[in-house]
This record gives C-alpha cells, structure tokens and sequence, in this order.
C-alpha cells in the first residue's frame, strides 16, 4: 500500500456547494478543514458548473489538484442531474476541464451530515431539547429547506463518521392537524402528490401562502419567498405572518418524523437558505412542539435536542471533512466511497 511521504504537504484542493439557487467555493487543505476564500454565486449566472467553477478559479492563483462538490441531488457514478437545476454534473469533467488528478461528488446532505461534528458555538441556535444530547447516542439527523428539502444523518459507530446519503424530502406530506388536512386538499389542486418538500422549500413557503389565501377566499399575489419573509417579519401581511408559522410547524414535525426514524439521539441539525431568511420570525416553539408531539413516544423526542445551523459554509465544512474521508486515503491506496 502507497503512503505519502510524511514531509509532503497536503495539496489544496476545491470545495464546491451546488445547490438551486446558488453555488459556493472555497480552497482547502486534503486532511484540513480550513475554508479559504469562500464565495457564493447565483447558479442563473452561469450554464453549467465548469463556467461557475471557472469564475471562481479566475481569482484563485494558488494550483488544486483535487474538488470535492456537493450536490443537491442523488450523485451515482460522481454524475448527477440536479432535481432543481438544470445542470448535469460530471466529476470527471471537472477533473478534465481544470486538469485535476480526481474530482468527486457527494450528495448535498451527505456533505451538510459529514459537518455536524464541526459545528459549535456561534455555528448553532439550540431550538429545545436537553444543552446536550445522550453521550451514548451514535446518530444525529439533518434536513434542511432550501431551493428543495434536504434529509441526511450521520452515524459515529465505527472508525470514523459515517454519513447517509438520502432524498428524504420527497417523502409525502402527512397532516397532523385539522388545518394540514385543509392545506394538503388545496396543494393537491395543483399537484398530484404532495411531498413534504412542497411545502418545506423557497417554492413551499410560497405553497404555503398560496394555500392560506385561497382557504380565506382571497387573491393570492405572486410573492417570491424573499417578500413573503420581509412582510412576516414587518407584520405587514398576516397571510405571510400565517405562512411562515405553518411552515415551521411543518418543518418541525417533519424534522421530529426523521429524527424519529433514525433513531437520532444525537440531536437534529436545521439548515437551509430558507431557515437562515426566516431566522428573525422562526416559530421556535411552534417547531419544537411539532417536534416532540409524537403520541407515546414524547418523553423520546424530549431528550433530542434541535439546532438551527447558521454557519454560512457549512456544507463546504462538510466537502472538507468528505475528501479527508474519502481522497486522502484513496491517495494512500485505501478504497473509500462517499
């Protein structure tokens, strides 16, 4: 088995988050989990990710060898369509076009998992639950609303984290309380099958409003999930004001349902572009009771604590944590997969 030399340093390579509305970079060191000069772009801007990574690269002088993408959707065979883009990504390619010794991707949650760990302090707003979590319990989940939903988890049994790679936000839509079954008949106007992500995304915010103003009787407008965000928070609309609670109601049973299924004693992490524009109206305790309200098994979802991730590039974090994973020991001889 080939080792590297221990006098080598570790080459830098890139970390990319590719999400449906934006895509970010940073540069890092293979076994570090340093994120240097991290930037965000809109995907609209560019065609395909080789001119966003371009873009990116036009100001970056120092040489990479090797890029970690993350991408909101399933990668198989490190290529993948995205669900709400577009683009079709090929790790190949990238390595191709930028002359990399290898290029790999990785689900979005499975990078957001895989970050977890790294996540402390000023990274978190703890949303309920006990200040710290079982020290016994082996895994945490993730879901995250963004351009979509996003649902992974991760599990500490073992030599090292390992994370799950999911599309559990099209799991469907359940209703829990009387409103829910009102919601879930209107949204089914519209839509054959109502995921959970219909209502847990930028478009599902709007979904969410729509719906409420269709059930008073009242011309919806055509708000962007920004302007349904800025009225909730100036109290100006109180549609929007009713949108943003029922969305985080939603979000917190749904987040309880996988925290619930993977056993995750370990907490549930929220992240997502969405939670981070509705963090200053976000209905913590409206979350937390969805959260907890699980018939029998209460007292369980009671000593799970929930954060919410505000750490502007954790997804990055997480490409990091990934190519130590998985790179530095394939570079070593070692067979790993993401």
């Amino acid at each position: 088995m080939k080792a590297t030399r221990q006098s080598e340093a570790p080459s830098l390579g890139l970390v990319g988050d590719i999400g449906g509305t934006h895509c970010r970079f940073a540069i890092t060191s293979l076994g570090q989990n340093d994120l240097g000069a991290p930037a965000k772009y809109p995907c609209a801007d560019f065609p395909d990710i080789v001119h966003a990574i371009g873009a990116y690269l036009s100001h970056e002088r120092r040489k990479i060898e090797w890029a970690m993408i993350a991408v909101a959707g399933p990668a198989e065979n490190d290529e993948v369509s995205l669900t709400n883009l577009s683009w079709h990504i090929s790790g190949r390619e990238i390595a191709q076009k930028f002359g990399l010794r290898e290029a790999r991707l990785a689900n979005d949650f499975t990078a957001i998992s895989r970050a977890t760990p790294l996540l402390e302090g000023a990274n978190l707003v703890q949303v309920g639950g006990p200040a710290r979590p079982d020290p016994s319990a082996k895994v945490v989940a993730t879901i995250g609303a963004g351009t979509g939903l996003g649902v992974g988890g991760l599990v500490t049994t073992g030599a090292a984290p390992f994370p799950l790679s999911t599309e559990g936000g099209h799991t469907a839509f359940a209703p829990v309380e009387e409103f829910d079954f009102e919601l879930l008949r209107v949204l089914r106007t519209r839509f054959q099958r109502v995921s959970n992500e219909r209502l847990l995304s930028g478009e599902g915010l709007h979904n969410i409003y729509w719906a409420i103003s269709v059930l008073e009787d009242a011309a919806p407008e055509k708000l962007e999930p920004k302007e349904i965000t800025r009225r909730a928070i100036a109290k100006s609309d109180p549609r929007c004001v009713r949108a943003v609670k029922v969305f985080c109601r939603v979000l917190g049973a749904v987040a309880g349902d996988v925290a619930l299924t993977l056993g995750a004693r370990g907490g549930c992490f929220v992240s997502g572009g969405v939670i981070h524009g509705v963090m200053d109206v976000f209905d913590r305790a409206g979350f937390r009771e969805a959260f907890e309200s699980k018939g029998r098994f209460r007292p369980y979802m009671e000593a799970i604590p929930t954060w919410l991730v505000t750490h502007p590039y954790a997804t990055l974090l997480g490409c990091a944590a990934l190519a130590g994973d998985v790179i530095a020991p394939a570079r070593a001889g070692v067979s790993a997969k993401v």
